[in-house]
């Protein structure tokens, strides 16, 4: 199953079609929702101040102090301290100004973990409601996952889950009441035509397919969805199979890539590339580090495709093969990102995923707020562009593939 998918069940389709630029929190329902950042850290000196304790910037700053006490000594609604706190939370990373940065709480953490192995728990399919009055449509099917034991084709409308109407619902409402944890059955109302059904599905724990590949006419195609764990050797298996095919150069699409580990991303880099630097580091504290490739390399064309989804390790992969002269870019501009983040894990379990670090491109280059501009740009139509990203779009009419695949016979 594409990670594609995983997204699919979260994420608001109005938020796509804005094309958001932090691909990272798809995967991760955040809870807190903070209209006014500075109000939630106020309320939160309010009730650190109740509970004993006090911020070091309520103590550097007057005015949040007595701000604080105003709002315990006069708000007259409830207070729920915890419900402030994660509000809280989320405000204070989020008023860091830095767009890759961002707090999670306990449980969705744990759906973090999940998708960050490369795997996640749901009923097994890909779907999309385009607008509120809308069902959820079933875009596709994982093999081996429950809506297929149940019977769900593609094509299916899911009309309510668990006697509850999607109708009025976005994409983000309806799906949350189709996940659930492990093991546990949720039952849908299903139209197939004329024709009602109502199933029963067992959620279960389901690997995303983050790596695939195939032959397009003697040319490698890997589509690469992530650099979550697992991901390196994966690459690495595709490509060496599509070479022994006889592949004579290879196309790598990170197009809706957000990125993960450089671990990953430096493992499939020192695959393909020859010996130098591929990767430059500079943490908070000063400290540099960087990752050299040896020798061994990929001797063959090769083009990678991105867009404005493409981010972080994503991009970087994309720039540091171009730096290496060891192939062409081809698709949309991307956005830009030039900072690594760390997970750091709080005591009560929720986290921080927190920029802690400065990279750059094997020439010396920060991608920050700039990205990368492709040597083959192609634009296409919203309808083109959520049909690579549903996965959707054949390969004789996916422009930006089309292409890179010309330029690269071309040069044969």
């Amino acid at each position: 199953m594409p990670a594609a998918a995983v997204v699919t069940e979260v994420i608001m389709e109005e938020e796509k079609r804005r094309r958001i630029r932090h691909p990272v929190l798809l995967a991760v329902i955040v809870t807190a929702v903070v209209t006014a950042a500075l109000t939630a850290v106020l309320v939160a000196v309010a009730v650190n101040a109740r509970l004993g304790g006090e911020l070091s910037f309520a103590r550097e700053h007057p005015k949040l102090r007595e701000l604080s006490d105003v709002i315990d000594s006069r708000f007259v609604g409830e207070k729920d301290a915890e419900a402030v706190e994660e509000a809280c939370a989320a405000a204070m990373v989020e008023g860091l100004g830095d767009p890759w940065s961002y707090y999670i709480s306990a449980e969705d953490l744990k759906q973090y973990d999940i998708t960050m192995a490369n795997n996640y728990v749901g009923i097994g399919v890909t779907v999309r409601k385009p607008e509120e009055d809308d069902p959820l449509e079933v875009i596709s099917v994982q093999e081996g996952g429950g809506a297929e034991e149940a019977g769900i084709l593609p094509g299916d409308l899911i009309t309510a889950a668990d006697g509850v109407s999607f109708e009025g619902m976005v994409l983000e409402e309806a799906t949350a009441l189709v996940k659930g944890e492990e093991g546990t059955d949720v039952v849908l109302d299903i139209l197939r035509g004329e024709e009602k059904l109502t199933l029963t599905i067992t959620r279960k724990a389901l690997p995303l397919e983050a790596v695939s590949g195939e032959m397009l006419d003697g040319i490698g195609y890997i589509r690469l969805d992530n650099f979550y764990t697992g991901t390196g050797d994966d690459f690495i298996r595709t490509a060496e199979s599509l070479l022994e095919q006889g592949a004579s150069a290879l196309v790598m699409d990170v197009r809706f890539n957000g990125g993960g580990y450089v671990s990953e991303l430096t493992q499939m880099l020192d695959y393909l590339l020859p010996e130098g630097t591929i990767f430059h580091m500079e943490f908070t504290d000063g400290t540099v580090h960087e990752t050299s490739s040896d020798a061994g390399c990929v001797d063959c064309p090769m083009a990678v495709l991105v867009n404005d989804c493409s981010y972080s390790a994503a991009e970087y992969f994309a720039e540091a093969i171009r730096e290496f002269d060891c192939g062409i870019v081809g698709g949309q501009a991307t956005t830009g990102k030039g900072y690594s983040q760390t997970m750091i894990r709080l005591s009560d379990g929720s986290g921080v995923n927190l920029s802690t670090a400065r990279y750059f491109t094997p020439n010396g280059s920060s991608l920050a707020g700039t990205g990368i501009q492709p040597d083959i740009p192609v634009e296409t139509d919203e309808d083109e562009y959520f049909a690579v990203y549903y996965g959707v779009l054949p390969r004789e009419e996916d422009h930006q593939l089309q292409a890179v695949l010309e330029a690269l016979r071309n040069a044969e």
